[in-house]
């Protein structure tokens, strides 16, 4: 089998509504894509080209794209690039989804000094997986990634994120 369906084979295995899953890892990018889930994807260190439904934008150190559910999207990378990315299940953003049924995920958090507060949030997550060393983990309950995801969209929402 070849790499590319490997990957495709690999995104079907990890599509469930009760994912919750953080990495950061070295990356050669990540062919065109999606899944069910709410997807956090950021640069620590590099150049990723990110693609989210036909638009491309250039991310660098500190950046970041969120990308919303059933959203096609891809990475490339020229070389290599250290990422982080978080996966997000449908189920954690039920009460979201039912609170504000119109409202869009913002695509690009381009503004570094901003995203600080953010990187703030999800640090600790990462380091505790890092100081594990473990690449990723899953969440039985449901009561951390609800927390995070919740601090998560209210440091989004401090951006002016059009919440009706």
């Amino acid at each position: 089998m070849d790499k590319i369906n490997k990957e495709r084979q690999n995104e079907l295995e990890r599509d469930y509504d009760s994912r919750f899953i953080a990495e950061q890892y070295t990356s050669e990018g990540y062919f065109y894509h999606f899944h069910r889930n709410v997807e956090l994807y950021g640069v620590v260190h590099g150049i990723v080209a990110v693609t989210i439904a036909g638009e491309t934008r250039v991310l660098t150190d500190g950046q970041i794209a969120v990308i919303d559910c059933l959203e096609s999207h891809s990475y490339e990378i020229e070389g290599q690039a250290d990422i982080f990315y978080f996966h997000i299940g449908t189920q954690y953003l039920r009460e979201f989804r039912a609170l504000y049924p119109q409202s869009r995920l913002p695509h690009w958090l381009m503004d570094k000094e901003y995203n600080e507060l953010l990187m703030e949030r999800i640090r600790p997550v990462i380091g505790g997986m890092i100081s594990r060393r473990e690449r990723s983990w899953n969440w039985p309950g449901m009561e951390l990634p609800t927390r995070l995801w919740q601090t998560l969209l209210y440091t989004m929402g401090w951006r002016g994120w059009d919440i009706p």
